[in-house]
């Protein structure tokens, strides 16, 4: 079946579409319902070790997808950050996620500039 020219060329096709997809940052091709799978994802997504702008990058790509308004989307960013830059998050309430990943990127800065002067000592 596969060695019929046509259906070569489409899984060729497929496949460079695939690839574009995902040099494009998302495997979109394949999805079908976007909208589910970013609110999944989001769900899972979390800080971990991470460097906050590594998981605020990963929260925008998603955020694109999944139709929140803004306050749905800070809250989510901000449930799901390490606890020490939680504590250190005492700015005002951000009113979109652009700023809530400001706060937080300025927030973890410090901790890190911290974190060097413990080291130099």
């Amino acid at each position: 079946e596969l060695h019929k020219p046509g259906l070569h060329r489409w899984s060729k096709l497929h496949h460079h579409f695939y690839i574009i997809s995902c040099l494009y940052g998302r495997a979109k091709f394949w999805d079908t319902d976007r909208r589910r799978s970013a609110i999944t994802k989001l769900y899972s997504l979390h800080q971990g070790m991470h460097l906050v702008f590594v998981y605020a990058s990963e929260c925008r790509q998603l955020a694109c997808d999944v139709q929140w308004d803004g306050q749905a989307l800070c809250d989510h960013f901000h449930r799901d950050l390490r606890s020490k830059l939680k504590n250190l998050l005492n700015f005002p309430e951000p009113m979109s996620l652009s700023q809530a990943i400001t706060q937080a990127v300025r927030c973890d800065n410090r901790l890190f500039e911290f974190r060097q002067e413990e080291w130099a000592t």
